[in-house]
């Protein structure tokens, strides 16, 4: 998909050992280098694979929500090497996809995502599934703590910059 935009859903079927010798590539900006190129069940792997639960969970059904933003294109594929062959199943690459993304405006500025992150970047992850563990073990806290309440008026065009803390 061409850009500018993010992934913020991977979802998958099922995963199982019939999906061992695929890997999942993805690819931004047209670059011919992936940003990933893993083992498909190490790309879903929340203790061995690069994002840590609760991101990359196994609760229903294995999915990702880890946003995988791109400047100018994206391209996501499965490849293995029996693909093709005589005694290819199809059941190699599982039994349904969804990437859920959303394309911004022409012109929105977005820093595709490189990997490793950078320290600060890690920073906001390790914040992020705090938090999301802390939402799935807990009720949650008073609207009044984490409430942004601010009106502004914008000109056609404008922009308006809302600084937050934390994660959220």
């Amino acid at each position: 998909v061409d850009g500018p935009g993010c992934i913020h859903r991977t979802f998958v079927g099922v995963l199982s050992p019939k999906q061992a010798g695929t890997r999942i590539q993805v690819f931004l900006d047209g670059r011919d280098q992936p940003v990933f190129d893993l083992p498909l069940l190490e790309f879903f792997d929340d203790e061995k694979g690069p994002f840590p639960y609760p991101l990359v969970f196994h609760k229903t059904y294995p999915g990702l929500l880890f946003p995988i933003p791109f400047a100018h294109h994206c391209r996501v594929q499965l490849v293995h090497p029996r693909h093709g062959t005589k005694d290819w199943t199809g059941e190699e690459w599982s039994n349904y996809w969804q990437l859920t993304y959303t394309r911004y405006a022409a012109g929105t500025p977005v820093e595709s995502l490189a990997w490793p992150l950078r320290e600060s970047q890690r920073d906001e992850l390790d914040q992020t599934r705090a938090a999301w563990l802390k939402a799935e073990s807990s009720a949650p806290e008073e609207p009044s703590s984490w409430t942004v309440d601010q009106a502004a008026s914008l000109e056609p065009g404008g922009v308006l910059r809302v600084p937050l803390t934390g994660s959220g």
